[in-house]
């Protein structure tokens, strides 16, 4: 979808509000955006560029985000998600800890529509096993909820098998694991 490289060129060229109600028709069009296969990542990157440009196109593109997770495979029934919480994932405003969020968020918006179980465990020092995440927000809803739970020995050191220690008490054996 050429229009998400060029869209601070058509904000920045000043082009008449129809041109760019247009635009936003486009890109939250579902048949638009299921037919383009991208992925949420190319439209969260638009997002980043016209939020603080225009609310009508960041609106646009953050329902296109929603709508393209249709573009990613079904993962499973019963699905645990694992985050490094670590450190060493950088800040909130870091880039591993923001692609890392960005793409649970994503597989769990997707898994959302088929899943009977879904679990999120984040990890660094010690886990934390988050249930219940509503998979009904969008998926920058979602990855800002899993970015407030970075706290304490949760963004510490990396231990891995303080997450797989999680295990027992997801509740379902998973046929998924992220």
């Amino acid at each position: 979808m050429a229009l998400l490289r060029n869209m601070r060129n058509v904000v920045d060229a000043g082009v008449d509000s129809s041109v760019l109600r247009h635009l936003a028709n486009t890109l939250s069009d579902p048949t638009n955006v299921l037919k383009s296969k991208q992925l949420p990542f190319d439209f969260v990157e638009a997002y980043k560029i016209v939020a603080p440009m225009n609310g009508a196109l960041s609106t646009a593109v953050s329902q296109a985000i929603d709508i393209s997770v249709g573009n990613l495979p079904e993962l499973g029934k019963k699905i645990w998600v694992i985050i490094d919480y670590s450190g060493s994932m950088g800040n909130d405003d870091g880039i591993p800890i923001n692609t890392a969020t960005l793409l649970a968020a994503s597989l769990l918006k997707a898994a959302g529509r088929t899943a009977e179980d879904i679990s999120v465990t984040l990890f660094g020092s010690a886990a934390k096993t988050l249930k219940g995440i509503d998979t009904n927000n969008s998926v920058l809803g979602i990855q800002r909820e899993l970015l407030t739970h970075r706290s304490g020995n949760i963004a510490g050191s990396t231990d891995f098998g303080a997450a797989l220690r999680e295990y027992g008490s997801l509740g379902f054996v998973p046929d998924t694991i992220v």
